[in-house]
């Protein structure tokens, strides 16, 4: 008798990882011609889900991860479970396959994920784009196989640093990647891990773009904010959505990408983790026609970490140094902002006379040469949220 239970309940407990999502299961084979083909059968469609399970969002994927209660529930309905398929007779073990008490905490789980509805939550989102992908797809400099592979890796490399900082992907296509912390999973400090995502996403991607046959730039923003997060649609097709005060930021942050910054974050963000992180001002900005934004939003750049950790204060000097040179760019800011052009031209050249090449502070060299005997200039631009109204105008 035992012999032949054994199966079945290698069976349910396989059964129970697929529920979850959890595709790395463990086959075996049985002294049973029908278990056999069952296990092969099994087999085979755990091997096509597991090519449908990349098309899935990852808080589908990542669900089981949020609710450690359900998993001690769906625990002791499986010793229950194996103890009555041990213990019974053959005609008990349909029933207690069919058992509700081992499979309501699933259900319960699986009915939140993907209800349709929304809730406002505060989150915080991080976007990639990687321009010139359609320009060089329609090229004939480098092949598409090579472009494809290559822009693979990007992906891959920022979908790993998504996960195992507890950010999701909630929208995705070949330049345009979106992340979010504290939506379908709840992330108390999401402002700080999604900083950090995005300065190793950064980072990453120009580690990986020295070695590719083509020019990829990467733009990496964030933003935090209160946002209407949940599932859109109707029975038959729905769609994981954030919509709100950082989605809209960050559509301006976009207007900015000629100004060659590495990580852009709105100021919230930036007084948020200004105490762990570099961060020096870019330019503010009015979203034109915003539902949820009418006051500039001041914009900043993302630098390094400024956290010394106790086995790290060899650092410390050069964390320094580092401090002290983006201050002085934030002080030319600052009298650029009070109408000070030439001041604050005399004290950028010097800045990239002692630092080197730095893009933001060449543009607002610029800037200064071109305020320079006006009127109180302003660096606020207003940013058309809206597609068909795609420009910035400089006021």
């Amino acid at each position: 008798m035992r012999l032949f239970f054994r199966p079945l309940i290698r069976l349910m407990d396989q059964l129970r990882q697929v529920q979850d999502m959890d595709l790395d299961v463990r086959f075996y084979n049985s002294y049973f011609t029908e278990v056999n083909q069952l296990e092969r059968a099994f087999e085979d469609l755990v091997k096509r889900l597991k090519e449908y399970r990349n098309f899935l969002p990852d808080h589908l994927l990542n669900g089981k991860d949020d609710e450690s209660s359900e998993s001690a529930t769906v625990a002791e309905s499986k010793t229950e479970a194996e103890i009555m398929l041990t213990k019974n007779s053959a005609g008990s073990v349909h029933h207690s396959l069919d058992n509700q008490s081992t499979r309501s905490a699933t259900g319960v789980k699986k009915n939140r994920m993907f209800a349709i509805g929304v809730e406002k939550k505060p989150v915080s989102i991080v976007t990639v784009r990687m321009t010139n992908i359609a320009k060089l797809l329609s090229g004939q400099d480098v092949s598409r196989e090579t472009i494809i592979s290559q822009l693979g890796q990007v992906i891959d490399a920022v979908h790993k640093i998504a996960k195992t900082s507890g950010g999701q992907v909630s929208r995705f296509d070949p330049e345009f990647i979106e992340l979010v912390w504290n939506g379908m999973r709840s992330e108390r400090n999401h402002v700080l891990f999604a900083c950090n995502a995005a300065s190793r996403i950064y980072k990453r991607i120009s580690e990986l773009t020295q070695h590719f046959d083509f020019c990829l730039e990467p733009r990496v923003f964030v933003s935090s904010g209160n946002a209407y997060v949940g599932n859109i649609g109707c029975s038959s097709l729905r769609q994981f959505t954030v919509i709100g005060e950082p989605t809209e930021t960050i559509q301006g942050m976009n207007g900015l990408n000629d100004w060659g910054a590495s990580v852009l974050i709105d100021g919230k963000l930036a007084s948020h983790v200004k105490q762990k992180y570099q961060v020096r001002p870019v330019q503010p900005i009015l979203l034109h026609e915003s539902n949820f934004l009418q006051e500039p939003i001041h914009i900043y750049e993302l630098g390094s970490s400024i956290e010394i950790k106790d086995d790290e204060w060899m650092y410390e000097m050069e964390e320094a140094k580092a401090n002290s040179r983006w201050e002085e760019y934030t002080d030319a800011y600052d009298k650029f902002v009070a109408g000070n052009y030439n001041i604050a031209k005399h004290e950028l050249m010097q800045y990239v006379e002692n630092y080197g090449t730095d893009n933001l502070a060449e543009r607002m060299i610029t800037l200064c040469e071109s305020y320079n005997g006006q009127s109180k200039g302003s660096l606020l631009r207003t940013v058309y949220t809206l597609q068909s109204q795609d420009k910035i105008q400089e006021i």
